[in-house]
């Protein structure tokens, strides 16, 4: 580095003389004004800061609940737990009985049951709802429980319901000489109510 003092009468220094600094390639850098600008000079940095990394509040909790993670209650312990777990339990036995009632009745009771809830329905919403439940056991109703159910239907007005209670019929029986001999036993009631099967409206074989 080469250094060459000049003089400038002009500018007000201790001993009224500025330096100006040369670098090797000759490029030329401006004298300080002052010495608080000098240290400015020195002090400064052109490098980029390095950026400090911020977390959202989001994210300091969930690194707060994976350090320090929600203690799970014990609630075996306490005697309010034992009264619901003793009330879950009475419960499931209540529940289990009547279940085991259920699968232990008898065809005949089946039949008087579902024969007396047809017998009162006044709505289509409850006639099809027993229905439902009547078709979902693996037993197939007996002709005076169909006849009710029928006779419902028409009391409520709702053709198709009735219809359908045939193909009900035909997807439950094992075979189609069962079906055959409920269209038989039923065709009094069918011819009085005016209620054809789906065979005979779409001219289908059994």
């Amino acid at each position: 580095m080469r250094i060459e003092r000049r003089t400038q009468p002009n500018r007000t220094t201790p001993k009224n003389t500025s330096v100006i600094f040369f670098l090797k390639t000759g490029s030329p850098q401006k004298p300080p004004k002052t010495i608080k600008e000098s240290f400015t000079r020195k002090t400064t940095s052109t490098a980029e800061p390095t950026p400090i990394k911020m977390f959202f509040p989001a994210q300091l909790l969930i690194r707060r609940s994976l350090i320090n993670p929600v203690p799970r209650l014990n609630l075996k312990s306490t005697g309010s737990s034992q009264k619901i777990i003793r009330q879950s339990s009475l419960i499931t036995i209540q529940r289990a009985y009547s279940a085991g009632h259920a699968a232990d009745e008898s065809f005949s009771a089946f039949n008087e049951r579902y024969t007396q809830f047809f017998e009162g329905v006044q709505d289509l919403f409850e006639l099809q709802r027993g229905l439902n439940n009547c078709f979902a056991y693996d037993l197939v109703p007996a002709v005076p429980t169909v006849e009710a159910a029928l006779r419902a239907a028409r009391r409520v007005n709702d053709l198709p319901t009735a219809i359908r209670i045939f193909e009900g019929l035909k997807e439950k029986v094992e075979n189609k000489g069962q079906y055959q001999a409920y269209l038989d036993e039923l065709k009094p009631l069918r011819d009085e109510l005016g209620v054809p099967t789906k065979e005979e409206m779409y001219g289908q074989a059994i």
